[in-house]
């Protein structure tokens, strides 16, 4: 077993497992360390979404219909802060998918 990484992150979630992968494709050893199981992993929240044009500029996997992680995709013609103060007009496309879904295919 290995002793020594470059990185230690400590919970696979959203920001965790992003990281890590980021990490782990620039050629940096990774490890990632989380309290939950992979069956309770971002358990939270059922569903979120997130634009697909983010995606793409972050190197993010795009779920595709019935691959068990997507659940429905959209076009906002606004986008507003999580507080509803600054909105950002324009067509974005969004996707909705299970978030722990997601988090096991980011983990991988």
């Amino acid at each position: 077993m290995k002793t020594s990484y470059d990185v230690v992150i400590v919970g696979a979630s959203s920001a965790g497992a992003y990281f890590a992968r980021r990490m782990a494709e620039r050629g940096f050893s990774v490890l990632m360390i989380e309290k939950e199981t992979p069956e309770t992993l971002s358990r939270e929240y059922d569903v979120f979404h997130m634009g697909r044009q983010e995606m793409e500029r972050y190197g993010l996997p795009q779920p595709q219909p019935g691959d068990g992680v997507y659940c429905f995709a959209f076009t906002d013609d606004t986008q507003f802060s999580p507080y509803g103060q600054h909105p950002k007009p324009g067509k974005t496309d969004v996707i909705g998918m299970h978030k722990n879904g997601y988090m096991l295919r980011m983990d991988a």
